[in-house]
């Protein structure tokens, strides 16, 4: 069991006064089960958001990571990133109170000189009736593995309802292993939950003067700190998408350029049977008609692999020509050009794969 720090919980007395840090918990311990929101099939939710610079992009630079509608998300190890969390779905009735632990494993967080009980005293808190803001620890050096944070609305009843679903909380972290950069390293960041900490995600409001706690169902993020390789000499493959480090960094996407020579999921390029070869499979590095049939034939499959594996998975040649592969699975668009997605989301749709696939249809770097 690894050490924990103390973290700090808020609890608010309906009757007047709001108490924070009314007590400090350690590791372990019980709470309340997982609540639903007051609309009965809507449940509360918080999830991250990450801004940095990104090894998985078709150009270096900002980019933006969702976890969403991701479970791992690249950076450039060594450099600097900016970690939200965010109230995606929030009680129907709104909150007057919220609390949080990040666990953020052994990268490197940049905490803001000060933390007081004023929201002008907390820079890293940005929630529209902040009155009273708890960190915990007040003064961490950035090594915890761990932050808490709580906030309420009012010192006395009433207590003013917030319906922000915009980021409530801004850290700064270095995609470093507490500072030590030049190797690369996998972190999990996670929002404790009570199955955990009692000091986990929480939302609280008031029902007729009694307190309500919404347990916010919470998204993970695996965070790859990653050491960029040098590009190869033709024909050299480092994501072993099917085209060249050099292709990749072309002009013409056509001829796969505009894309990242480190981000195998750019090149859509599926297993197909050879031409005059029906047992037989290959990539054979052009988008044609066959790749789009190939994915189609997946239509409505879901993953029975470990989305964690997936590249891994992806440069394995398939069995069968229907169910789960994640070669054939792609997520959401990323960036401004529509054909470039992001890895395996789990499921092949219509959207996201049978689209995304056609979208690059002519596409070859043979």
């Amino acid at each position: 069991m690894p050490n924990r720090m103390s973290r700090t919980r808020l609890v608010i007395v309906a009757s007047a006064v709001a108490v924070v840090a009314a007590a400090f918990w350690s590791w372990g311990g019980s709470g309340p089960e997982r609540s639903e929101a007051l609309h009965p099939k809507l449940k509360t939710e918080m999830h991250f958001e990450i801004d940095g610079t990104f090894s998985g992009q078709p150009q270096p630079g900002a980019a933006h990571c969702d976890s969403r509608t991701q479970t791992i998300c690249q950076l450039d190890e060594g450099t600097s990133f900016t970690l939200h969390v965010v109230p995606s779905v929030i009680p129907v009735g709104g909150y007057v109170s919220w609390q949080e632990t990040i666990d953020y494993g052994s990268l490197l967080y940049k905490p803001a000189a000060t933390c007081t009980l004023n929201p002008a005293g907390c820079p890293e808190v940005k929630w529209d009736k902040s009155v009273i803001t708890y960190r915990a620890p007040a003064a961490p050096t950035g090594k915890e593995g761990a932050i808490g944070f709580a906030d309420v609305s009012a010192g006395f009843s009433p207590f003013p309802i917030s319906f922000q679903t915009t980021a409530f909380v801004n850290l700064e972290f270095n995609c470093a292993r507490n500072g030590q950069a030049g190797e690369g390293h996998t972190n999990l960041v996670k929002l404790a939950d009570y199955d955990e900490d009692p000091s986990g995600a929480l939302y609280v409001n008031f029902d007729v003067n009694v307190q309500q706690d919404y347990v916010a169902n919470v998204s993970d993020l695996t965070i790859e700190c990653i050491v960029v390789m040098p590009k190869q000499e033709e024909p050299g493959d480092t994501d072993q998408d099917g085209c060249s480090d050099q292709a990749e960094n072309g002009e013409f996407e056509y001829l796969g350029g505009q894309r990242n020579y480190l981000y195998f999921w750019d090149f859509y390029d599926v297993w197909t049977h050879p031409a005059g070869d029906p047992i037989g499979w290959e990539r054979n590095k052009v988008l044609n008609i066959f790749d789009i049939l190939a994915v189609g034939a997946r239509f409505g499959s879901g993953p029975v692999l470990s989305k964690a594996d997936a590249l891994a998975q992806a440069l394995i040649a398939p069995t069968n020509a229907t169910g789960y592969h994640p070669a054939y699975d792609r997520g959401p668009i990323i960036g401004a050009n529509m054909w470039h997605r992001g890895p395996p989301d789990g499921s092949i749709n219509i959207v996201d794969d049978i689209l995304g696939i056609a979208q690059q249809f002519g596409h070859n770097c043979a």
